[in-house]
């Protein structure tokens, strides 16, 4: 089912992000700079990326304990798309931001 291939991408298969993304979050974070929504949604999709664009791979895993998930929670949705507005619903811009990059390291 759609479900459970989804469950398994989301536990098993790394996420890509672009660098120069990573990168600008982190500085961000760094120096306590707010973290826009429009800053994350570049992370939603790996496939919306440009096609020289150099993308780091981000653990799905991590991300999952680091956002402590209920049962039936999901990071990505129907579309495969990361669920950016529940995520940012639940943890804030800034939450999400950090999770991606300690994802990343």
């Amino acid at each position: 089912s759609t479900t459970a291939t989804m469950s398994a991408m989301s536990v098993e298969t790394p996420w890509f992000v672009a660098q120069k993304v990573l990168l600008l979050l982190k500085l961000k974070l760094q120096n306590n700079q707010e973290i826009s929504r429009d800053a994350l949604l570049a992370c939603e999709c790996p496939g919306d990326n440009e096609d020289d664009e150099v993308l780091l791979p981000v653990d799905f895993r991590s991300l999952e304990e680091d956002f402590g998930l209920a049962e039936g929670e999901e990071l990505v949705d129907e579309d495969g798309r990361m669920d950016l507005d529940f995520l940012i619903g639940k943890f804030g811009e800034k939450g999400v931001a950090e999770a991606f990059v300690k994802a990343q390291q």
